[in-house]
């Protein structure tokens, strides 16, 4: 018999993880109080079947009703067995039809056989068609009083509202780690498997938060090893990743060294799944990520991977999340892809160029720059035309110019084109003669001649070729060039 099986509580004391449901219905069967319909919702391998069960044993004890079954009598030995005539059991996934649900209602009307109550556990109730899901409405809505429904699901939102608010719900949770962790040791030494901290840890970091998953990696390490667990021959079995290897591979991408992230990735695909492999660089750039932030190591295991980080971009939660993000939804497309090994190293390349991206803040404050900039030139503009100097504000206004900083005795200006040469000198006169007070300006003058055309050159601001283009009808501005004076 597999460990899952053999170890299936048998009452509400043993269910691991579960105290809110625990407490609720054993007041309720205390108190006489015992829902008609209950619906059981989770994740699998987390005990809604089990916990279903049990509900069943305490409804049909011969002690009971009871919140205690003695798991000796008749009916609890039946129940433990599953050949419990008054206790049936229906996978929904195979019984999804209008006329499976009409064959519950018709049968619900008899009486129980050896019982106080007949209980229906309906399993994967989710996956019943709609007009199931309405036959199944009528009787919850109006049960007879030796009826009892216990509806059990992993897909909740697929459920019609009505359905749900005709019945009691628990939600069940995923076991902790460190429960996990626990248990799996009785377990061990029960069935008198060695075993070290780590390897133990490790089955249940790997179990996602399910019993039935823990107790099933746990019985095949055993098998594995000859019931001598180590850390080792735990990983073996796995397929686990060592997290140096991860941050080897992460490293580089997060400086952008496609090359090195690239060779580290097939390096550690000679020896694992890439999905694996992309799968635990997820759980790391989340353990780096959430320790960046609060300080504290998620890992259950004893080396702190932080310390070994040599690069500090890799530790800036902004770039993390990002870089967690697109890594999240390219698993989802390399799992889905008839050429898996090419499709991940697509990803590794466009994480890599993710590096060069710039961030959300960073082109939040570009923009807000730009209009700071935009903002300190039209209010320049409209001190010179308000003071009617027409002349600086043309030239101002035709050109590229950029008013970099505006304050009370300081302007700063940058510009790609030439400027007329009186031009610094009449803005000084202006404003000393506005303000009585010498300012600080400075041009940041950044022009080429010898590389400028047309587009570079502003015909406004010099009055000479102003003239020119005047007196000859359709001239324009081809090109300019620097003569040189020949010696």
């Amino acid at each position: 018999m597999s460990f899952a099986l053999k170890y299936r509580p048998s009452n509400f004391k043993d269910l691991l993880g579960q105290e809110v449901l625990v407490r609720v219905l054993h007041n309720a069967f205390n108190l006489k109080k015992i829902p008609e319909s209950i619906l059981l919702t989770g994740t699998s391998g987390v005990g809604k079947t089990t916990a279903a069960r049990i509900i069943s044993m305490c409804l049909n004890c011969t002690f009971g009703p009871t919140s205690d079954p003695c798991n000796t009598c008749q009916n609890c030995t039946s129940i433990k067995n599953f050949n419990h005539p008054d206790v049936i059991e229906i996978d929904a996934a195979s019984n999804t039809s209008i006329e499976d649900v009409k064959v519950i209602l018709e049968n619900s009307r008899y009486m129980p056989i050896s019982s106080k109550f007949k209980v229906y556990i309906i399993d994967e109730v989710h996956m019943l068609s709609n007009s199931a899901f309405n036959a199944l409405l009528k009787v919850l809505e109006e049960p007879a009083p030796y009826v009892k429904f216990i509806l059990a699901t992993t897909e909740v939102k697929k459920i019609p509202v009505t359905i749900i608010s005709r019945c009691q719900r628990f939600d069940f949770r995923r076991i902790p780690t460190d429960k996990l962790v626990n248990h799996l040791k009785v377990i061990a030494k029960k069935e008198n498997v060695s075993f070290d901290e780590e390897s133990i840890k490790l089955i249940a970091y790997n179990a996602d938060g399910s019993i039935r998953n823990a107790l099933s990696l746990l019985e095949q390490a055993a098998i594995y090893s000859n019931k001598t667990l180590s850390e080792k021959i735990t990983k073996e079995m796995l397929g686990y990743v060592s997290r140096y290897t991860l941050l080897e591979i992460i490293e580089p991408l997060v400086i952008g060294n496609t090359v090195e992230a690239i060779n580290k990735f097939e390096e550690a695909c000679n020896s694992y799944n890439p999905i694996i492999i992309l799968d635990n660089m997820l759980q790391i750039i989340y353990e780096i990520c959430y320790f960046s932030i609060t300080k504290k190591d998620p890992s259950i295991f004893n080396d702190n991977i932080i310390t070994h980080v040599k690069n500090e971009k890799i530790l800036s939660p902004t770039f993390l999340s990002r870089i967690w993000q697109v890594l999240f939804k390219g698993i989802q497309e390399v799992k889905s892809s008839s050429c898996i090994k090419q499709t991940a190293n697509m990803l590794i390349i466009r994480l890599c160029y993710l590096s060069s991206l710039p961030s959300p803040k960073q082109i939040i404050d570009k923009i807000q720059g730009n209009t700071k900039t935009d903002n300190n030139r039209k209010a320049l503009l409209e001190l010179l035309k308000s003071n009617n100097m027409q002349d600086l504000y043309n030239q101002i206004y035709e050109s590229d110019l950029e008013v970099t900083n505006y304050n009370n005795g300081t302007l700063n200006i940058k510009t790609n084109q030439v400027l007329p040469k009186d031009f610094h000198r009449n803005l000084l006169n202006f404003f000393y003669n506005l303000t009585n007070k010498t300012w600080n300006i400075s041009i940041d003058q950044n022009f080429d001649i010898s590389k400028s055309s047309n587009s570079c050159y502003n015909k406004s601001l010099d009055p000479t070729v102003c003239n020119i283009l005047q007196e000859f009808d359709g001239a324009k501005v081809i090109n300019i060039e620097n003569i040189k004076k020949e010696q």
